[in-house]
């Protein structure tokens, strides 16, 4: 049995391009393309096959639709049980997902439920669908409107304020800025006096952000180099570092 349904995809024939043209030396019923007659409609080189021109029972004395050879007919005949074949197993397979949807709502209850999201700054709004996902199963809340509730649970807070939540690490406090009258030459107050750094000529400053690099092992009291690279902050300083490092 071929059902024609909403789908005539497989009733469509190509039309013979050398037909049109006047210049097609095989007959009607050796062609492997459509020979249409004027009264039949041409879509972009393709023509509609009448159904009942198929099953043998048209009656139209005025056809619009293309009437087939034998060798054609044959053709869509096999194009229509190939059809008809691909749109049962479709419905197989949506029969079979809305089966394991239900399988699924009896094994974990209900995929949507409404719960209130309280916002610190905004106020109480709520959220109705909360959505529910599983391996290979989508799940629309159109499927399940007796599952849709406005009924409040329990509150989920949201904070606005980025890492409130988490506790913070303390800052690495590693790098000091340069005196900037230092480097010129006139910084009036002496090197246990500045709160910025008046580093030796050993010690190297960079040139981009004008800080230079603190040295750990002097800061716990065991650097040993004789040269050192890395700068020594003196008393005033080294107890403000080792408060911001404290905090």
């Amino acid at each position: 049995n071929i059902t024609t349904g909403k789908d005539t995809s497989w009733l469509q024939v190509e039309v013979c391009r050398e037909f049109l043209r006047s210049k097609c030396a095989r007959d009607e019923g050796e062609c492997r393309y459509a020979h249409p007659g004027n009264n039949i409609q041409i879509d972009n080189g393709f023509v509609t096959a009448c159904y009942d021109s198929i099953k043998n029972r048209c009656n139209r004395e005025v056809c619009k639709y293309f009437h087939p050879p034998k060798h054609l007919k044959i053709q869509l005949e096999n194009n229509g049980r190939l059809n008809l074949r691909q749109q049962q197993q479709h419905q197989q397979q949506q029969q079979q997902q809305r089966q394991m949807q239900q399988q699924l709502l009896l094994t974990t209850g209900p995929p949507f439920v409404g719960q209130p999201i309280v916002n610190i700054k905004e106020g109480i709004h709520y959220n109705r669908f909360l959505p529910y996902s599983a391996p290979f199963v989508s799940i629309v809340p159109a499927l399940y409107p007796e599952y849709v509730t406005s009924a409040p649970l329990e509150p989920i807070l949201i904070n606005n304020a980025i890492g409130n939540s988490m506790p913070k690490k303390p800052a690495k406090v590693d790098r000091m800025e340069v005196c900037r009258q230092y480097r010129r030459g006139t910084c009036s107050r002496g090197e246990d006096e500045c709160r910025y750094a008046h580093p030796p000529t050993n010690v190297v400053i960079d040139k981009y952000d004008n800080t230079v690099t603190l040295c750990m092992d002097h800061i716990k009291g065991k650097c040993q180099r004789d040269v050192c690279r890395y700068f020594h902050p003196p008393p005033h300083l080294l107890t403000r570092v080792k408060q911001q490092q404290a905090q």
